[in-house]
């Protein structure tokens, strides 16, 4: 394992993806994003949800996918089978489904009526004898390729994709069994902001930005500073990162030195460690699944493991955070945040779980605060070029991967 300490210690391992700066355009082009748009989310696996949002037979929500790409039905069956269709009538092309989530046998077309069930069968027409002919048995909602990993539901716009979701996640995939399986989602945000997609997933894999956006993190030593006492602030720098022919995953230290509050050491008592509580104090927590902590850092805090393109999973030890990035344009963007912890218990773990969601809050619009102004200034023309550290390998292997799959196409850059 690398030494975070050593100056440059990533960047030797990863020499295809260069040192050299990158070009502006990729983050402000609307031609960038029609290829993106045409060339990866057209043709990528891309989560919509858990299967804890399907609680039982004839469940449903419906997914509008940002951009223009597509709105769906995502359905648990009297089969109770998960699948997804195109939210569309086959009658005249009206939208099916209005509701954002629900349970039915079935549902009608609130245009002429036309009714099917939850299979995606067409199962009634009203007036049916007026049609020539209507082949019904044919007339099934356009189904979507659906496929479940570790309870996350990953849907694939192709008419047949070019992998299946076990190759797609490849090795990264098979190092989480069972970790998800214990909590559930405490909260959920959405957010709009003025800025490209990649920009949050950017800020979101690199620690450089940490003492300068999140003051109170910490990793910071303002506490410190503001009693007096010396600083007892680590090193911010990323002790693990993991580059995959898709995918990546980093590693976020802890400071194992930095008095805790009261609610903090309530947060310890629950079983969570956060960035905002003591870190794990040697490698990976026992119980835990490999993909956690996967190379055994000391003062563990937790993980971000980016699955390619759009999906960002924080995982730690009694929580996980999940950031769904989608883009409405070159310059807009959509953003879905989920708060998933083992149910409480007690007030105690209540007030944990409410500290957790107030901190995934806080430092989520620290970020958006400081990215949407990146974007006007990066349209601004001022430059053309940005330079990355060497802690910034991750940023750098989003663009290398995303340019990759524009030219040579996703299954060949997935190397299966």
């Amino acid at each position: 394992m690398n030494n975070p300490m050593e100056a440059r210690a990533w960047g030797k391992h990863y020499p295809e993806l260069g040192t050299g700066p990158l070009p502006v355009a990729p983050m402000i082009s609307p031609e960038r994003h029609a290829e993106e748009q045409t060339a990866v989310f057209r043709k990528a696996w891309l989560c919509v949800g858990r299967v804890a949002d399907l609680p039982g037979r004839g469940s449903y929500f419906t997914a509008t996918l940002p951009g223009g790409l597509a709105t769906l039905i995502i359905a648990r069956g009297e089969d109770d089978a998960v699948r997804a269709f195109h939210n569309t009538c086959r009658h005249r092309g009206g939208r099916l489904v209005l509701e954002d989530r629900g349970r039915a046998k079935g549902w009608a077309c609130p245009l002429h009526g036309w009714t099917f069930d939850t299979s995606g069968c067409l199962a009634y027409v009203p007036d049916e004898t007026e049609f020539y002919d209507l082949p019904k048995q044919d007339l099934a909602l356009a189904p979507v390729h659906c496929e479940l990993w570790e309870g996350f539901i990953f849907v694939n716009l192709q008419a047949e994709p070019e992998l299946t979701l076990d190759n797609y996640l490849g090795d990264i995939g098979r190092q989480y069994a069972g970790y998800f399986d214990p909590m559930a989602e405490v909260a959920h945000y959405t957010m709009h902001g003025a800025m490209n997609w990649k920009l949050i997933h950017d800020v979101s894999v690199e620690s450089y930005h940490v003492f300068n956006i999140h003051p109170i993190h910490p990793v910071s030593d303002e506490s410190d500073a503001a009693s007096g006492a010396a600083s007892a602030a680590p090193d911010v720098r990323l002790p693990a990162i993991q580059l995959f022919p898709l995918h990546r995953r980093v590693t976020v230290p802890g400071n194992p030195f930095r008095p805790q509050s009261p609610t903090e050491k309530l947060m310890i008592d629950y079983g969570v460690v956060t960035s905002f509580t003591f870190p794990e104090p040697t490698g990976r927590p026992q119980g835990l699944p490999d993909g956690i902590n996967p190379l055994d850092v000391p003062a563990w805090s937790f993980d971000v493991v980016v699955f390619f393109p759009n999906f960002l999973i924080l995982t730690g030890r009694g929580l996980y955070v999940t950031i769904t990035m989608w883009p409405q344009g070159a310059d807009r963007s959509y953003y879905d945040t989920r708060v998933y912890m083992k149910p409480a218990a007690n007030m105690a773990e209540r007030v944990v779980q409410e500290a957790v969601i107030a901190m995934t809050r806080d430092v989520m619009r620290e970020d958006f605060d400081h990215v949407e102004p990146q974007q006007a200034a990066l349209e601004s023309g001022g430059v053309d070029h940005i330079w990355l550290s060497d802690q910034e390998l991750a940023v750098r292997h989003n663009y290398a991967v995303l340019d990759a799959v524009i030219r040579r196409g996703l299954k060949a850059v997935a190397g299966t």
